[in-house]
């Protein structure tokens, strides 16, 4: 069992060293065994990309054909929106601000993909699979060379882009779909605040946001002896010094994205919550600044915003609305 602390600490001394990045690669692949996606990730994440397709399906403009789409955050496996791609994405633009996406995770993730492909679980993990779009990334996994991920990518039009989203090269109007998969809980409000600017201007006017949040101390998965909600316990002041320079985590509340959503433009049209053990949060003093959260609020582990572009005021009479009534589950022991 690791100590939250330790790691806390090993993060911020990486932090000041050139290509922090990279040295904490070697720490995931050498030390902590998290450089790689495991199988049950693999899975994972093609949930995750089922969820997003189903968002935009149900929510959106129903695009025929081929769609268009911007992941925030590519990440170390791109195995969303690869399994986009296989589903009928014909555009994807991924943006990073560092290119944590290297050769070795990309062979690993391509060589999980082709391992499903031998098994036939895909058309089980992914039910909107195109034949064809197997087909190209069958060629794809199967060529050999020295390309970079970005270009291999590129053969499946999946265009990664390392810098700042809050200022894409998109046109407006560009994408029906926006997405990410535990992203938001990592970038500051003001920053989100500019990042769902450019989102809205990208969308199309019927596009959506489908974002999954996480809300959870992180450092719990690492260190046993604490709980999801422990973070909560520590002043702003005090949270500085013991957050991961490297993986920051905000601690922005669920009340926190909802106002976000509204504030830069966006309606939030389904909602779906997992909450922990009430028992957990109870056990947490609460620094001054969570007090006054509901105790539902705090109590949300993961969430799942979907969100579209805000009518105009003069049409918000004559607008249909989709709003999805928020649901909750409650994550397993």
């Amino acid at each position: 069992m690791g100590n939250w602390k330790l790691k806390s600490a090993v993060h911020r001394t990486l932090s000041w060293l050139p290509h922090s990045h990279r040295w904490n690669a070697l720490l995931q692949r050498h030390v902590t065994r998290g450089y790689f996606a495991s199988a049950a990730t693999f899975e994972a994440k093609l949930g995750c990309c089922r969820r997003h397709l189903s968002h935009l399906r149900r929510f959106g403009g129903r695009p025929a054909g081929g769609f268009a789409a911007l992941e925030l955050g590519t990440g170390s496996w791109p195995i969303v929106p690869i399994g986009l791609f296989l589903c009928g994405a014909d555009r994807i633009w991924s943006y990073d601000l560092v290119p944590v996406l290297e050769p070795a995770t990309l062979r690993h993730t391509l060589g999980q993909f082709a391992a499903a492909i031998h098994a036939g679980s895909l058309p089980r993990l992914l039910p909107e699979l195109q034949p064809d779009r197997l087909a190209q990334l069958t060629a794809v996994i199967a060529r050999a060379g020295p390309e970079t991920p970005a270009e291999v990518l590129s053969h499946l039009n999946i265009h990664v882009r390392i810098g700042d989203a809050r200022h894409t090269d998109l046109p407006a109007g560009a994408v029906p779909l926006v997405f990410s998969t535990v992203v938001f809980e990592h970038i500051p409000r003001t920053v989100l605040a500019g990042l769902l600017t450019e989102f809205r201007r990208v969308l199309t006017p019927d596009g959506v946001m489908s974002h999954q949040i996480g809300l959870a101390d992180q450092f719990a998965s690492f260190d046993r002896s604490i709980t999801p909600y422990n973070f909560l316990r520590y002043t702003e002041r005090q949270w500085r010094w013991l957050n991961s320079p490297m993986i920051p985590q905000t601690r922005l509340r669920l009340a926190d994205h909802r106002a976000l959503y509204r504030e830069n433009g966006f309606d939030v049209v389904h909602e779906e919550n997992v909450t922990g053990s009430a028992a957990d949060l109870r056990s947490v003093p609460l620094a001054p600044q969570f007090r006054t959260h509901a105790f539902d609020d705090l109590l949300a582990l993961y969430s799942w915003l979907v969100g579209r572009p805000s009518a105009p005021p003069h049409a918000q009479g004559r607008a249909t609305s989709r709003t999805g009534e928020p649901s909750t589950t409650t994550a397993p022991a």
